[in-house]
């Protein structure tokens, strides 16, 4: 499998790789930005079974329910302005970075709330295990 970067095509091989190489240095966020349908899970899907112990992170758990988002039209907004970011640091970024479990709730898109159970996060090898996190184009505000 091949795409595209600044830098000319890369293999999927080859990305893996590169993981493997950078891993063995420290814990580190991989972030997968694309639009709808671009094949963001599919690929964070590949690299988190070639990673062992790694852990995905969806950004869409970190959406605001709509009684808490900018009620403006999305062209007046900051890219991702309807999501958590301090939430996502406190609950994600920050245990994980300190080798211990992540831990957060989930937003329900259908009920426009957050779940009542909690979703567990940890990398297993925490010296060299890549994090994934991905959604839309708001993963490049980390």
């Amino acid at each position: 499998m091949n795409f595209p970067t600044l830098n000319g095509p890369y293999t999927l091989e080859g990305l893996i790789t590169g993981i493997h190489l950078r891993s063995k240095r420290s814990p580190y966020l991989i972030a997968i930005d694309g639009r709808g349908g671009s094949g963001k899970s599919t690929l964070a899907s590949i690299i988190h079974a070639a990673c062992p112990g790694s852990a995905i992170v969806h950004m869409d758990d970190f959406h605001f329910p709509s009684s808490q988002s900018i009620q403006l039209p999305p062209s007046q907004k900051q890219i991702g302005a309807d999501y958590d970011w301090k939430r996502l640091f406190l609950q994600v970024l920050q245990p994980l970075s300190e080798g211990m479990e992540a831990r957060y709730q989930r937003y329900d898109w259908d009920k426009d709330a957050f779940l009542q159970t909690y979703c567990r996060k940890r990398l297993l090898n925490y010296r060299n295990t890549p994090f994934l996190f991905f959604n839309t184009s708001i993963v490049s505000k980390i």
